[in-house]
């Protein structure tokens, strides 16, 4: 009967380990996605900001060489 206890005991802290585990990565994941996201952004920032400042420069150098 004591064994059964104990057992009972261990099979609720793991149970418990396991949604503290869960809980964990559910974390982990969810900072990971922001983490891709704000990258994603600041590739597309990037991009614009090449856009916007090469395509006058590249005018600006045709409209002085002739």
């Amino acid at each position: 009967m004591r064994q059964a206890e104990e057992q009972q005991r261990l099979l609720g802290a793991d149970a418990e380990q396991a949604e503290q585990a869960e809980k964990i990565r559910q974390i982990l994941l969810g900072e990971t996605k922001r983490s891709i996201k704000a990258e994603r952004r600041r590739q597309w920032g990037y991009i614009l900001a090449d856009a916007v400042w090469s395509v006058p420069v590249g005018v600006a150098i045709n409209l002085v060489v002739p």
